[in-house]
């Protein structure tokens, strides 16, 4: 074992092992070498960020212990709760229909009031996962579920669609009106509630406000055809957030679920966009005071989590990382690519061969980007990234860069939902275990963020977190390497006591999260030292 005392001073203290968990005998200590492998430090009383189940969501099934659950995307846009359908758009060639119904192995007809919202509500608290719900803000949403596309001479308005109106004149909730050609935000909430609970009964915590607002132009052409604007999604905003909260006020708004950089920039150059960007610089701000200045005006937080899409446009070769399949995406040059671009989320030393970066000529450092925005704009709203993709999920370069993500995002406390752009996605699925379940018995990465110190961040990533009892501490080390392994010296500064070690590990080959064997992790005073294999995810738990 180890015995943890003025860790400020560690490389003068006697060296005392740790005890591999599970090895049946203690190593013995080793002192630090002559050439010491890189060091990083672990500062245990320096807590950067907390960690809670937002940072681990995920749009779509993926594994059971992911604890937070976006229902979202572009068919959230035009669904109409009252009769359980919704409008694929250009996703597929226009259609109203109840295809969604599938995806819950409900049958396609049944047409009952959020019949399958309440299904996916009721599958994510049966494995304890949170949920948020995507209400709607077009205008309109669809009239039927016939299953057939919408003409261009039956784009909204038309009786193919009914109108979306925010608040219930008199407010009285119960069966939907079916022949009133309108769809109520609040009526919608009040069904939910019913049947599933409020946010502190089990039922959905978070209401996202619709989804990707500057692209309806473009994915739902009959349902809006025209260019959304600044003022446009704000006004709506504003009204639908009031309205979720006057029926459950204990609820979290998240918005405005910006598709991307343009959609930040200028909401996909809205009509707009000119005179207020000479005023608040971009969509984002603008978004950020307006909604600020209502809050205050109605006596209630109206947003919660700023909500960033992030589909990385790193590219190499002229080929973009992201969003993409199949084994000419796995080349060396694209997972080297693919490998740093989480960099692009915080380093300010890194710019990646992207044309967000290009125009702006220096590194875009994502969140700590966004953050300024929000501090400036409305402080104490949470940034979030509820749609999010490295590509490659079926190949060790995605699950690496999945895993990176988590780190950083953990690391400055981000809200995420992955999106999982393919099946067989195994390593995107190992990256989540990793962090949430290593051991299979429950165990995960802690909830305290830690400081650490590491100066090769091309080549490695580590992160590291503290139970609130400082009890527990985890450690994850990446290793971007392709042909080399990582030497790593982890010293752990702040802590008098002895504890025991063990790790898990993920890699080439290996999608699924094992030991590490004895042999590639050592004990040295105050800290551990670890061999990582090339492109390998491991982490190591200190038991205090």
């Amino acid at each position: 074992m180890v015995r943890y005392r003025n860790i400020s001073c560690l490389l003068s203290l006697l060296s005392i092992g740790f005890m591999l968990l599970g090895c049946g005998r203690p190593k013995p200590p080793v002192e630090p070498p002559a050439s010491p492998q890189p060091l990083v430090e672990v500062e245990l009383d320096e807590v950067v960020a907390t960690i809670d189940h937002l940072t681990y969501g995920c749009n779509q099934p993926l594994i059971q212990e992911v604890p937070f659950r976006r229902i979202g995307g572009n068919r959230t846009t035009g669904y109409n709760w009252e009769i359980n359908a919704s409008h694929a758009g250009i996703d597929a060639d226009n259609m109203s229909d109840r295809w969604l119904n599938r995806s819950v192995s409900l049958d396609e007809t049944d047409s009952r009031p959020a019949a399958w919202m309440l299904e996916k509500l009721a599958r994510h608290k049966a494995e304890n996962a949170d949920s948020l719900v995507t209400v709607p803000l077009a205008g309109y949403v669809v009239a039927d579920g016939d299953g057939t596309s919408v003409a261009s001479g039956q784009t909204a308005p038309s009786k193919r669609w009914a109108a979306v109106v925010a608040a219930k004149p008199g407010g009285n909730f119960g069966q939907p009106d079916l022949n009133d050609e309108k769809v109520y935000v609040d009526e919608e909430v009040a069904w939910l509630v019913a049947n599933a609970g409020t946010a502190n009964q089990g039922g959905p915590k978070y209401y996202s406000l619709d989804n990707e607002p500057s692209l309806w132009s473009d994915t739902h052409p009959r349902l809006h055809p025209e260019k959304t604007t600044y003022s446009e999604v704000t006004s709506q905003a504003i009204a639908a957030a009031d309205a979720v909260l006057s029926v459950d006020a204990d609820a979290k708004i998240v918005g405005p679920s910006l598709y991307g950089w343009n959609a930040h920039q200028s909401l996909q150059s809205a009509p707009d966009k000119s005179s207020l960007n000479n005023e608040h610089g971009n969509f984002s701000a603008y978004f950020l005071s307006q909604m600020r200045q209502a809050s205050e005006q109605k006596g209630r937080r109206l947003l919660h989590v700023f909500d960033f899409h992030w589909y990385s446009e790193a590219t190499a070769g002229g080929t973009r990382i992201a969003r993409g399949e199949g084994d000419s995406l796995t080349s060396a040059e694209i997972v080297r690519a693919r490998l740093q671009a989480p960099r692009s989320l915080w380093d300010p030393t890194y710019v990646e061969d992207s044309w967000i970066a290009a125009s702006l000529g220096e590194p875009i450092q994502l969140i700590p980007r966004m953050q300024g925005i929000i501090e400036a704009n409305y402080p104490g709203t949470r940034l979030g990234f509820l749609e999010y993709n490295y590509g490659a999920g079926h190949h060790i370069s995605g699950g690496l860069a999945t895993a990176d993500a988590l780190g950083i995002f953990g690391q400055h406390g981000v809200a995420a939902c992955l999106w999982v752009e393919r099946s067989g996605n195994d390593y995107e699925k190992a990256a989540f275990r990793l962090f949430l379940n290593y051991d299979q018995a429950g165990s995960h990465f802690q909830n305290l963020a830690l400081k650490t110190s590491s100066a090769t961040p091309q080549l490695d990533s580590v992160y590291a977190s503290r139970s609130d009892d400082g009890k527990t501490i985890t450690v994850v080390l990446i290793n971007k390497q392709a042909k080399s392994s990582l030497q790593k010296q982890i010293q752990l500064n702040g802590s008098e006591q002895e504890g025991t070690l063990r790790a898990y590990r993920f890699g080439p080959g290996q999608p699924q999260v094992l030991p590490v064997g004895e042999d590639q992790l050592q004990s040295v005073t105050g800290g551990f030292e670890i061999e990582c294999p090339p492109h390998t995810a491991t982490l190591v738990e200190i038991k205090l």
